[in-house]
């Protein structure tokens, strides 16, 4: 595939998820809407951290995560150290489907992408025209 390998480089990512990811280059849009594009068919979910060490999203970095995620109908889920209720907030009103706090633990990360997979499969049943 064209992207690197899956390198955890935070304690919040558990290295028994690396070899169900993909990695892309934080902020670097591009390259993170290329990803998503190829991988469409394979992707279950995509986990954002919105803020790296310290180091805030390029302006129009999460808008292009989140058009892409919609347009493939895939779910888009921040993860943070932060555990505040308007952090959560915040995730949500940028068009998150869910927020995990770290550290991240896989079975959970696991079971929110099925909840979010099987209500998509819902709504495609039920004719939502919304659903990809």
């Amino acid at each position: 595939g064209n992207f690197p390998e899956a390198i955890p480089d935070t304690a919040g990512v558990p290295a028994a998820l690396k070899s169900e990811m993909l990695i892309a280059p934080f902020n670097d849009a591009d390259a993170a809407v290329s990803l998503i594009q190829e991988h469409a068919d394979e992707l279950a979910g995509v986990i954002v951290e919105p803020l790296q060490r310290l180091i805030p999203p390029k302006p129009g970095f999460l808008q292009a995560v989140r058009a892409a995620t919609e347009k493939a109908g895939i779910p888009l889920i921040f993860v943070s150290a932060q555990m505040e209720a308007a952090d959560e907030s915040l995730a949500l009103a940028l068009g998150a489907a869910d927020f995990v706090t770290k550290p991240v633990n896989p079975a959970v990360v696991r079971a929110r992408v099925r909840t979010h997979l099987t209500l998509k499969a819902q709504a495609a049943r039920l004719g939502d025209p919304d659903v990809r």
